[in-house]
């Protein structure tokens, strides 16, 4: 919890108004929005761990209609933290490559470093991270049975995980 709230906080003191009116130069824009993009991920990884330890139960062969959080936590959680957790490591890189460009070779940071540059390398390090993931999807497999109640008339949906086409 405190991770989260730190990641949070990060957040919304990069990206106030004061903040970005106060940087007039192209290079400290493009490492604020790096820093922006690696605290989402952050954010994210945090998340979306949250909801896979607290929202699975190992012990559980079925989910009722009334436990969908949990069931979602257990089919998804994993792919959202794996590509969130991907994609912080190349924002670290992106931020890391924008840096050595300014300190090593300034006068060519001038023209190779910039805001739209920086954005579209982190948009290409959530898509490559959430490509790299997407086998994670096909691990399971949601089986829905409708049983009906002892009353006859109405019935309740159970929703059990098994083994999806990638996993043996």
């Amino acid at each position: 919890m405190v991770l989260m709230r730190y990641f949070v906080l990060t957040i919304v003191i990069m990206c106030q108004r004061r903040m970005t009116t106060a940087m007039s130069c192209k290079i400290k824009q493009a490492s604020r929005a790096g820093l922006v993009g690696l605290a989402v991920a952050d954010l994210l990884c945090c998340v979306s761990a949250l909801a896979v330890t607290y929202g699975r139960d190992d012990d559980a062969a079925a989910y009722s209609q009334h436990e969908q959080v949990p069931l979602v936590a257990a089919v998804y959680g994993p792919f959202i933290q794996n590509a969130s957790a991907k994609s912080n490591t190349w924002l670290t890189v992106v931020v890391a490559v924008g840096r050595y460009m300014v300190i090593c070779r300034p006068l060519h940071a001038r023209y190779l470093v910039s805001v739209t540059a920086t954005r579209l390398a982190i948009v290409a390090a959530f898509i490559v991270a959430v490509l790299i993931e997407l086998p994670m999807l096909w691990t399971f497999a949601v089986v829905t049975f409708v049983c009906p109640n002892s009353d006859g008339e109405a019935t309740t949906r159970y929703f059990v995980l098994e083994h999806g086409l990638l996993m043996w």
